[in-house]
């Protein structure tokens, strides 16, 4: 065979279509091989994470270059495969790389969402998180930890934890809870007096946290109007009465309030009447005398036997065990269709509810995983429609008596005492032990829709929910305010400070 150029003899193997060697060139190997990084880089990683960059053999995070936060690795240096792995999977389960990546996606958007929104939309945002915000810990108990917690997201009448869902909805999620909590906590801290009233569970065996209510008035004192605000679910390193005191200072500690400010206002204390809470050498309300004593030099505070706990108990027996559920939801249902008795659309779906629980329990005797979930997705709905009902109907109820001053005044006096907030909240701890117990909003099938959604679609499906519940809970809210003129507190030893209402009524046993 001979070369086409230089007419040489040339071997049928070692030309190319008959050219030699001389001729032309014959093709090398490349000498800059693909590493096995680069391998792993283009078929696996990058496949599950657009974010994920990799230039000059550095991998680096593009969300987190686009949007810095504090304490984060924005790019890995050279190293084994399993090192360099094992750092991008801690770095994409991080807090921070989470907001910077929600910023990403959305364009820098997410955090000023809330700003955006409708005043309508805001209001029914407040509203309705105010019923379910609640921070859950992954298979644990209810939690209120900023940053590390998780929210719950209330779409369609099923509960689903933001962990689980898209990374652009937790955030979103995360910036409307602190929303509402600045919003409760503004006009706490122009309060001149207020009251702390506080539970926790006395059973050995449920991990230790405390329940939190703040009672104020942030209205001029002439007016007296009184308001309770749930003020966190906080964790507790001991049942002892120094652990309870320290998870009260760090609870204010979040909101910018020392201990020496708020020990000053604080006018009466409001617990059980166990001996953690109320002994006199060792317990909470002796060391917060003590702290008044050091810093004001004479205690001012007042002690007050209430029997608010039980929200916080059947919470913690719905955690611990699935029997306990039946009767401490079942009671606690009973107390608060008895209370609303002038709502009788409220008082029909609340029965009805504690109707569903005995009915289950009367024929099978117990509940299984698939019932109990048909029952708590049942629940989620029926909480929803009931809080919504009870607004409702005071609303209604306030116009139809707004010729009868006095008449309005006792009903908005009513409104704005600790027994209206106590409901609201024992529901919002019905819905949050549905959640926790129901195992319908861990399948993967409930988080398919989400996983999909923009920012601006997340928000369009909160419009979606919250449009009926914003509008009626506004109207309230502008009601309340024009039209409150409620009488004077009842007299106490304290008139000058807000007491808290005489006792609801409560329904006769019935006869055997």
């Amino acid at each position: 065979m001979q070369c086409r150029r230089c007419k040489m003899s040339v071997h049928s193997g070692c030309g190319v279509e008959g050219i030699c060697g001389c001729c032309t060139k014959r093709p090398q190997p490349s000498p800059n091989k693909a590493s096995p990084v680069q391998r792993l880089f283009n078929i696996v990683w990058q496949a599950t994470r657009s974010w994920l960059k990799y230039d000059a053999n550095k991998m680096f995070c593009a969300a987190c270059v686009a949007h810095p936060q504090t304490r984060t690795n924005r790019e890995w240096v050279a190293g084994v495969v399993d090192f360099r792995l094992n750092k991008v999977q801690i770095h994409e389960k991080s807090g921070p790389h989470s907001v910077s990546l929600a910023l990403w996606e959305s364009g820098g958007k997410v955090k000023y969402v809330i700003d955006f929104l409708p005043a309508s939309t805001q209001g029914g945002i407040s509203s309705l998180f105010r019923l379910v915000y609640r921070m859950v810990k992954r298979h644990g108990m209810l939690r209120d930890i900023e940053g590390d917690a998780e929210a719950a997201e209330l779409n369609n009448t099923a509960v689903l934890p933001s962990h689980r869902s898209h990374p652009s909805v937790a955030v979103v999620l995360r910036h409307i809870a602190s929303h509402v909590r600045l919003q409760a906590a503004t006009p706490f801290i122009s309060a001149p007096h207020f009251g702390l009233t506080s539970d926790s569970s006395t059973d050995r065996a449920a991990k230790k946290a405390e329940l939190l209510y703040l009672r104020f008035q942030n209205k001029p004192t002439e007016k007296r109007i009184p308001e309770t605000h749930l003020f966190g679910y906080q964790q507790l390193a001991g049942g002892d009465a120094e652990s309870i005191v320290k998870a009260y200072v760090k609870a204010f500690d979040k909101i910018g309030m020392p201990v020496e400010d708020w020990i000053r206002r604080l006018a009466w204390y409001c617990s059980d009447g166990a001996t953690t809470m109320t002994g006199q050498k060792s317990g909470v309300v002796a060391r917060l005398r003590d702290l008044q004593e050091q810093i004001l030099g004479t205690a001012i505070l007042v002690a007050i036997h209430a029997n608010c706990h039980r929200s916080d108990l059947s919470l913690k027996d719905c955690l611990k065990l699935k029997h306990g559920v039946v009767v401490c939801l079942g009671n606690g249902i009973r107390e608060v269709a008895a209370y609303w008795n002038n709502a009788p659309s409220c008082l029909k779906v609340l029965q009805g509810l504690a109707g569903d629980l005995e009915l289950n329990v009367q024929k099978f005797g117990t509940l299984n995983d698939r019932r109990w979930a048909a029952f708590a997705n049942h629940a989620v709905e029926t909480v929803r429609r009931a809080y919504c009902v009870i607004v409702c109907a005071f609303h209604k109820l306030k116009a139809k008596d707004s010729d009868d001053a006095n008449r309005q005044a006792s009903i908005m006096w009513h409104i704005t005492q600790f027994v209206f907030v106590a409901a609201v909240h024992l529901m919002c701890d019905i819905l949050a032990a549905c959640a926790v117990m129901s195992h319908t909003f861990q399948l993967k099938r409930r988080c398919v829709a989400l996983e999909d959604m923009s920012v601006e679609a997340c928000i369009a499906e909160l419009q979606k929910v919250l449009q009926w519940e914003g509008a009626a809970w506004q109207q309230f809210e502008q009601h309340l305010d024009r039209n409150s003129t409620p009488p004077p507190p009842p007299p106490g030893p304290c008139s000058g400070l807000p007491l808290l209402p005489p006792p609801p009524w409560r329904p006769r046993p019935p006869s055997p």
